[in-house]
């Protein structure tokens, strides 16, 4: 039970991070939204891997998509989608604001949520 409200608490947290970066887009601050944005892009990839016992530690995100598309668990389109998020969490986590746009982020954004809609009690299952 207590494992169970962690889980939620931690999705509400990050719908909630998810809401901000949003907002932050539309305000036009790309480097709030890129960088919110790419933290919770990041957690949904690593959940989706651990769910289905893909080991995470110590690999970078292409090579979590790469093995996520081989499964089946997301479709080319999305794949090729995940493979731009990452570029935008990984210049926004190093502060190279001009490597990436204000649209890469909010695209982020809508894969990330997409992604949650897809794979709803997988994400929210899983231990911390």
């Amino acid at each position: 039970m207590i494992v169970s409200f962690g889980n939620k608490v931690r999705a509400e947290t990050f719908d909630d991070f998810l809401d901000y970066a949003e907002t932050y887009c539309q305000a036009g601050e790309k480097q709030a939204g890129g960088v919110l944005a790419g933290v919770v892009f990041e957690d949904t990839i690593r959940r989706m891997c651990r769910e289905q016992n893909i080991p995470d530690r110590g690999q970078d995100l292409d090579q979590l998509i790469i093995a996520l598309g081989r499964r089946s668990l997301i479709t080319g389109q999305q794949s090729k989608q995940a493979r731009v998020a990452a570029h935008v969490r990984n210049k926004a986590t190093h502060a190279l604001w001009d490597e990436y746009e204000l649209d890469g982020a909010a695209a982020t954004i809508e894969l990330t949520r997409t992604f949650l809609r897809e794979h709803p009690r997988r994400l929210s299952r899983q231990r911390s």
